[in-house]
Order: structure tokens, then C-alpha cells, then sequence
């Protein structure tokens, strides 16, 4: 809703409160995606694979999102 900076502000926080949160760093990775960050992106993506298995809608949207971004 153009609110980015909120958006990315409360993803940061949930993230610093639970770092394995994959729904949050799945989301945060989207955000980053189209704040044209695609480093960040990558790195939310990746660290959502790199948990062990668990939301498999932040597991498949990673390995998406990941798809867009090579």
C-alpha cells in the first residue's frame, strides 16, 4: 500500500525477534524485490532454504523469487 519503509520496518523487527521466521523472510525478500534490492532479496532467499524445512509457501516462494532474480 506504498508504506515500503513501514513494511520493511516491521519484517525487520519480526525477523530480529524469531530469525528463522521463513514467512517474514520470505516476505522481506519480496519487498527487496521490488524495492529493486537484489542482493537483499537473494540473501532473504537463501536464508529461507537455508532453515530446516517448515512454511512450504516461504520455501517455494524463495526458490521463485530466487528464479526471478538470476
Amino acid at each position: 500500500m506504498g508504506e515500503n519503509d513501514r513494511a520493511l520496518a516491521d519484517y525487520n523487527e519480526a525477523i530480529r525477534l524469531d530469525p528463522n521466521n521463513q514467512v517474514a523472510l520470505a516476505n522481506r525478500g519480496i519487498l527487496y524485490m521490488k524495492l529493486s534490492d537484489a542482493r537483499h532479496a537473494r540473501a532473504d532467499f537463501n536464508s529461507v532454504l537455508a532453515l530446516p524445512p517448515g512454511d512450504q509457501w516461504a520455501a517455494d516462494t524463495a526458490r521463485e523469487g530466487l528464479g526471478f532474480l538470476k
